[in-house]
């Protein structure tokens, strides 16, 4: 009798065992980028989109564009074609959008949900100014997605429109128009971010490269010199630099 009890008990410990290591890992998943996820938006004229600002380091390191739309969505787009009209292209983030906190993996995911947020004139972390408050966003649909580490791994499935191994910039056709919009994929230290709209540019491996690793605006500029029209709608070197 004694034996069947301490049996009985061995056996119910395995099992409580197996469930919480095959538990485990799922829970780790669901919420290991918890955290305050800060964006930049931009337009192309007419729709809204907004691109997280990456870091090597969880929970920020995804590149990731969106589709969104809000109530605010004509103010805000033309407020970002009048603002990026009279600073000459220079690749400073117009608007930034401070979502509440919530899991970046819902974006990873490609989830379509509703969250407020707070609008920054400006980046939010270099004294940007507040001008919207707690206003919903959509965040509608997945354009682009890319996890970035300083041992950069990627896969197939992520690079829908991979262009060959000599661009480190991923193109994505926009409807109804000739033009794209050029994403760079952040390489390891020292890099950048960069998002370029371009329109009727030469195909990709045809893009003039970029010598610097860390370029100049002006540098960023005349890679794109080749294309009709074509304009800089982020840049970012420091928060990528040795």
């Amino acid at each position: 009798m004694r034996f069947l009890i301490l049996a009985t008990v061995f056996s119910f410990f395995q099992f409580a065992t197996v469930v919480l290591v095959q538990a485990a890992p799922q829970e780790h998943h669901v919420h290991q980028r918890m955290g305050s996820h800060g964006m930049v938006l931009f337009t192309d004229g007419q729709d809204l989109y907004a691109s997280h600002l990456p870091l090597y380091r969880a929970p920020h390191d995804y590149q990731i564009v969106y589709e969104v739309t809000s109530s605010l969505k004509a103010e805000i787009v033309t407020f970002l074609i009048e603002k990026e009209s009279a600073t000459l292209n220079d690749g400073r983030a117009k608007l930034t959008l401070l979502p509440m906190p919530f899991d970046l993996n819902r974006l990873v995911e490609g989830e379509a949900f509703a969250i407020n947020a707070t609008v920054f004139k400006g980046h939010f972390e270099r004294e940007g100014e507040v001008w919207k408050e707690n206003t919903e966003f959509h965040f509608v649909k997945q354009v682009y997605k890319r996890q970035v580490a300083l041992s950069v791994a990627s896969t197939k499935k992520d690079f829908p429109s991979r262009a060959k191994a000599e661009s480190n910039w991923e193109r994505f056709a926009l409807s109804g128009s000739d033009k794209a919009l050029y994403i760079y994929r952040i390489q390891n230290r020292p890099s950048f971010d960069a998002i370029v709209l371009g329109e009727k540019c030469p195909e990709l491996p045809r893009l003039p490269s970029i010598a610097s690793r860390t370029p100049s605006v002006k540098q960023l500029r005349s890679a794109f010199e080749q294309c009709y029209e074509s304009r800089t709608i982020y840049f970012e070197t420091a928060d990528f630099a040795l």
